[in-house]
């Protein structure tokens, strides 16, 4: 069986990425999908475990080879991306490699250089070159819907699951899988499938049934993970930008599908305790989960009272990695914004505010823009959404070597805010921009 799945996950990964050689859409897809494909394969397979970079240099050749078809064809892939949110945030990585000069704990850090640098550059430089319009971001979100959708299936139905600490994880020669990664793949499938807006009767038809189905598999996933954090900041991108996506006519209807919303989730979570792992029940105790929540908050003002009491360090930081050495019983602080204040100083602060900032003008120009087009409107808002919701799994779990697809989001966001925007915004009644 495990034969089968893998040549199933293999062919899979195939597809997307011969898709992705002719589709911009395809190749983001791809790039997306990378980390928790790559485990599914690597959990069947002997061979991709051992040569597991053998499928991440497959999706960064193909995202490569995408991006060059794209100038051969004069379409200036690189209009819109020199903003100042992709160069703070450049920066702001070379800034991190460089304070492991003056880091307590340089080595740790230092000797995954390899593993890191590699998706940062494929998620910084090359796949915000990818989408060349709203047209590419709305098919990457179908392509992203169906494709994650089977991965989620072929975790949930792989013989190499194993229960750690209350957890699914997928066992991958002798080690587990990463069930952040998993789970990250579970949230953004519930997004995708809230905001999506088919047109046409066949197309709403398919549609539905691939919406239903992610959200059944992607929740699934999401309680066999035991994944508290993604779960709340899916179900808060929805919450805050699905008003966005459709227009809401009234506060009363906004409340009664907030509330209807709110009991079919319930019944579902009730249906969906079938998914839970041995032991998991116990990390969705509300006093564990305060406790966790209060532990992340002892870690934030660990690193942040010690970066204060070392004045020498206020400019450009303790160094990346340096709190390990303050804290041994993690390795990381577990959120990104304050890793790059305390570790990166002021510095580091400063660039990541300034990229932070300029995705936020960005999301709010794009919906601004494409408010008045039904068909381009939720894809405004997801843009917003999957930003959301990489944000707030940074504030939970992150570190910045590990927070890539923020910034990679966050750039696309910024770079459509550029060039696929109308020249004229439309007023508060007029007619609805035309989408080229």
């Amino acid at each position: 069986m495990s034969s089968a799945l893998g040549l199933l996950g293999l062919t899979l990964g195939a597809v997307l990425l011969l898709g992705g050689l002719v589709r911009p859409a395809w190749a983001l897809a791809a790039v997306a999908l990378l980390f928790p494909l790559e485990q599914v394969i690597s959990s069947l397979l002997p061979f991709f475990a051992a040569y597991s970079k053998v499928f991440n240099f497959a999706v960064g050749i193909t995202a490569l080879i995408s991006v060059c078809t794209s100038f051969a064809r004069g379409e200036a892939p690189l209009r819109g991306y020199f903003s100042v949110t992709a160069v703070a945030s450049l920066a702001l990585y070379m800034l991190a490699t460089v304070s492991l000069l003056w880091s307590p704990q340089p080595h740790p850090v230092a000797e995954m250089l390899g593993i890191y640098v590699p998706p940062v550059i494929l998620g910084l430089v090359v796949a915000p070159l990818l989408p060349r319009n709203l047209d590419d971001y709305r098919e990457f979100a179908k392509v992203m819907l169906v494709f994650g959708t089977i991965i989620c299936l072929l975790v949930l139905v792989n013989p190499t699951q194993k229960n750690v600490w209350g957890r699914l994880m997928l066992e991958i020669a002798g080690g587990t899988s990463n069930p952040l990664a998993l789970s990250e793949l579970g949230g953004s499938l519930l997004i995708i499938g809230a905001f999506l807006m088919p047109t046409g009767l066949v197309g709403r038809t398919f549609w539905t049934v691939v919406r239903a189905a992610a959200a059944l598999l992607g929740t699934a996933l999401l309680f066999a993970a035991s994944a508290r954090g993604q779960v709340f900041s899916a179900l808060g991108a929805i919450f805050i930008f699905w008003p966005m996506a459709r227009k809401i006519r009234s506060v009363g209807q906004f409340l009664g599908i907030g509330l209807l919303a709110g009991l079919l989730g319930g019944l579902g979570m009730l249906g969906l305790q079938l998914f839970f792992v041995s032991g998991s029940e116990r990390r969705w105790d509300p006093a564990r989960i305060l406790t966790d929540i209060l532990g992340r908050f002892d870690a934030v003002a660990t690193l942040l009272s010690t970066w204060l009491r070392t004045p020498m360090s206020w400019f450009f930081g303790l160094g990346n990695g340096a709190y390990e050495t303050i804290d041994p019983t993690l390795p990381y602080v577990h959120n990104t914004p304050v890793e790059c204040l305390g570790e990166l100083g002021l510095a580091g602060g400063a660039l990541y505010s300034i990229a932070f900032g300029g995705m936020i003008i960005a999301c709010r120009n794009l919906w601004r823009a494409w408010r008045h087009d039904p068909s381009m409107r939720w894809v405004a808002a997801l843009i917003a959404a999957m930003l959301f919701d990489m944000f707030v799994l940074s504030l939970k779990q992150g570190q910045l070597w590990g927070s890539y697809k923020f910034f990679m989001y966050g750039i696309i966001a910024v770079r459509l805010s550029k060039i696929d925007i109308p020249e004229e915004l439309p007023p508060e009644t007029g007619v609805p921009p035309t989408h080229s």
